[in-house]
């Protein structure tokens, strides 16, 4: 089986999900469940609150780091602000709903994850179709194929990447000593990487780098219907360094599937320097709430095990 067949795979697994047909959207009997005139309302609500916070915000540069947010579990609208100074603004135009829509607002420093959830609960996904030892074994045998051994004495290899017309490239991360795989990354340093809430990273010296968020519009959706969407409005910046690990997005509402990025410092191909990072899903079967940027900025924080910290 041929290296570019994997990529073919890989790219269909992450990066074109809009062709995908099937509803995962959740159902009367599942807990995220919101009856659909009911949905309709709450996300109305929440979408003008979080326009008329957003101009708020472009007129009082204080105000900082805000996110509007449909729980989907509570069936409640969470507003978090960074600064206190515009309370009386904000609970004004709260006051200006319903009192049938329920929203709950705090300001001040933000309400981190980590403070009532962990990410401790996620389990790396290990994708049997990428960790067959003879494509291992294949791919580490290739003349132009790379592989180094982490701080953790994990071994990983990977072919040389397929760069694109944009000056990117693609390639995937493969191990025999551990059952996690995943797409690997390759962006100009002079560019930085920009998928999923990655707006761009900026070399500081050696491996380390600037790396900027931003909600980037995402969204997951098919003809018919959106299967997951980031609705809150961010940006800010990390300082990070080599095998950094961070949470990058939630992949449903229910939080029960994340995407993990890995940070694997600055390679050198054919002269040009290339940010290196790669990325998989991690799994709970009770998931998290999605909250921006909190989910991201939480991360940071947590070791993944075989793709966390000990790396470092």
């Amino acid at each position: 089986m041929s290296f570019p067949f994997l990529l073919e795979q890989s790219s269909s697994f992450y990066q074109n999900p809009i062709s995908s047909d099937i509803d995962e959207s959740p159902k009367p009997s599942d807990k995220y469940y919101i009856e659909p005139e009911r949905k309709a309302e709450l996300e109305a609500v929440e979408i003008d609150l979080r326009n008329k916070i957003l101009q708020l915000h472009h007129q009082k540069n204080p105000l900082g780091s805000f996110s509007v947010n449909l729980d989907h579990l509570t069936k409640k609208i969470v507003v978090i602000v960074e600064t206190e100074q515009f309370n009386n603004e904000i609970e004004e135009m709260i006051s200006q709903y319903p009192n049938d829509i329920p929203i709950i607002f705090s300001s001040g420093e933000f309400m981190y994850i980590d403070e009532f959830e962990s990410l401790d609960k996620f389990t790396l996904f290990e994708d049997p179709f990428f960790t067959d030892p003879d494509k291992f074994v294949e791919i580490s045998e290739k003349k132009d194929s790379t592989c180094f051994i982490t701080p953790s004495m994990n071994y990983f290899c990977y072919a040389k990447p397929r760069m694109y017309e944009t000056g990117a490239g693609v390639s995937w991360l493969i191990s025999n000593t551990t059952k996690i795989s995943g797409e690997l990354h390759f962006d100009n340093v002079n560019v930085g990487p920009s998928y999923f809430t990655m707006k761009n990273m900026t070399q500081i010296k050696g491996d380390t780098a600037k790396i900027t968020f931003v909600d980037n519009d995402y969204r997951v959706a098919n003809a018919t219907s959106t299967l997951y969407e980031i609705t809150d409005d961010f940006e800010f910046t990390e300082i990070i360094e080599k095998f950094d690990t961070f949470v990058v997005k939630c992949d449903n509402y229910e939080g029960t599937s994340v995407t993990v990025v890995q940070y694997l410092g600055i390679t050198t191909i054919d002269g040009v320097d290339y940010f290196m990072t790669w990325h998989l899903p991690a799994l709970s079967d009770d998931g998290i709430t999605c909250d921006y940027p909190q989910i991201i900025q939480n991360s940071f924080d947590n070791d993944f095990g075989n793709i966390g910290h000990d790396w470092g």
